[in-house]
C-alpha cells in the first residue's frame, strides 16, 4: 500500500516527471536522469527519499524498450494516436508498461500506482483511460 513516504511511490513520481520532461523536449532521444535532472524533480515534487534503484530501472529500461512500449500503447489506445494522447498520460503509460512486462512489481501494485499518478498529475479522464490501457496490456500477458 502506498503511503506518502513510501520510497518506490516517490521514486514513480520522479520518473513520471523525468519521463514527462523527456517527452516535451524531445520524444525520440532517451530520456537522461542526470543528478541535475533528479534533483530538480526532487525540489519540484517536495520529495526527500526516493527508492533511486527503481528510479533508475525505469528510466533505463524505458530508453531500452521505448519503441516496444510505444507500440504497446497504440495497440491498446484504440482511436488515439501517440501524438495526441496526453503526455503526462504517455508518461505514465511507458513507466507502468515497462513495470509490467520487465520489472518484479506485481501487476495489480502497478495499476493501482499508475491510476494514483495519473489523478495526481493527469487530466480528469486520465485515471479511466490508464486504466483501461493497462487492462488491456495484462489481458495480452
Amino acid at each position: 500500500m502506498k503511503t506518502s513516504n513510501d520510497p518506490r511511490h516517490h521514486a514513480r513520481r520522479l520518473a513520471i516527471s523525468i519521463i514527462y520532461s523527456a517527452e516535451i523536449s524531445n520524444p525520440s532521444n532517451n530520456i537522461i536522469a542526470s543528478d541535475e535532472i533528479i534533483e530538480t524533480s526532487k525540489e519540484g515534487l517536495g520529495i526527500t527519499v526516493f527508492d533511486q534503484n527503481l528510479l533508475l530501472s525505469i528510466i533505463n529500461g524505458i530508453n531500452e524498450h521505448k519503441e516496444e512500449l510505444k507500440a504497446i500503447i497504440l495497440k491498446h489506445s484504440i482511436d488515439w494516436a501517440l501524438d495526441k494522447i496526453y503526455k503526462i498520460d504517455l508518461s505514465i503509460l511507458l513507466s507502468s508498461i515497462w513495470e509490467i512486462k520487465f520489472g518484479n512489481t506485481p501487476m495489480k501494485v502497478v495499476i493501482d500506482e499508475a491510476v494514483e499518478l495519473a489523478k495526481e498529475f493527469g487530466e480528469t479522464e486520465s485515471p479511466k483511460f490508464i486504466n483501461g490501457i493497462l487492462a488491456g496490456v495484462v489481458k495480452d500477458i
